[in-house]
């Protein structure tokens, strides 16, 4: 029974071990994938919050370009010869307890892509492989020498398909090879800010992001780039 016991007890040991092992390689392998270059984002992007901007809607209810608001986002991409990309922003949300006060409370969930609201799928705001509210712009460079090309993307409140209530929200910007699907970027941005929902809108509450000069302009750095890749750049 002793000897029993005491293998019991040794396999116990190697089963936490393997745990212990498996644990810190996926920590290891997520390391691996998170430290990477930008293949071809610049270092540093542009965010205009809470502008008001054309949608793909709004131009078909009248001559009048009527804005709506959301956020502009400013990209500089770099092309090879002949290379066909997408470059796009991506919602994720972080659901807050809303007190009794009416403010928001602590974190009530985990983080999860943002889901589309009805005429933000009708009008082609749902990303097929991430399952989320985003905005895309399709670039391309048909010479025989690379280009650096500035993309610009609207990503409109109204796409936003949440139930009222106090979130914390981050963009995910991803570049995309058109031809085969493989991506070349996909980095969170060194940006969020918590925020109320509200049917079409957002009333932001803070930001994790300092602004230039009081202006609505905020520079967007990326997580998980490379270091030498950030120093690179020069504002």
């Amino acid at each position: 029974m002793l000897s029993r016991f005491h293998c019991q007890r040794k396999c116990m040991r190697i089963a936490t071990i393997c745990t212990l092992a498996s644990a810190a390689f996926s920590l290891i392998q997520e390391k691996a994938v998170a430290d990477e270059p930008l293949r071809r984002l610049t270092a540093r992007g542009l965010l205009v919050s809470n502008t008001a901007s054309l949608t793909k809607w709004s131009t078909k209810k009248s001559h009048h370009n009527i804005g709506e608001k959301g956020d502009l986002f400013a990209f500089s991409v770099r092309l090879d010869p002949g290379e066909r990309l997408t470059v796009g922003v991506y919602l994720y949300a972080t659901p807050l307890k809303l007190r009794a006060n009416g403010l928001a409370g602590g974190i009530d969930g985990p983080e999860r892509p943002v889901p589309v609201s009805e005429i933000g799928a009708k009008w082609g705001h749902k990303s097929q492989s991430l399952h989320c509210a985003g905005s895309w712009v399709m670039v391309d460079n048909p010479s025989t020498y690379g280009s650096e090309e500035t993309v610009a993307i609207f990503l409109p409140y109204a796409v936003i398909g949440l139930a009222d209530g106090p979130y914390i929200f981050r963009y995910r910007i991803r570049v995309i090879n058109r031809v085969d699907g493989s991506v070349f970027d996909s980095f969170f941005a060194k940006y969020s800010y918590s925020a109320f929902v509200k049917p079409g809108s957002l009333v932001a509450t803070s930001s994790l992001a300092s602004k230039l000069n009081d202006t609505p302009f905020v520079y967007l750095d990326y997580e998980g780039v490379k270091e030498e890749e950030e120093q690179g750049y020069i504002p």
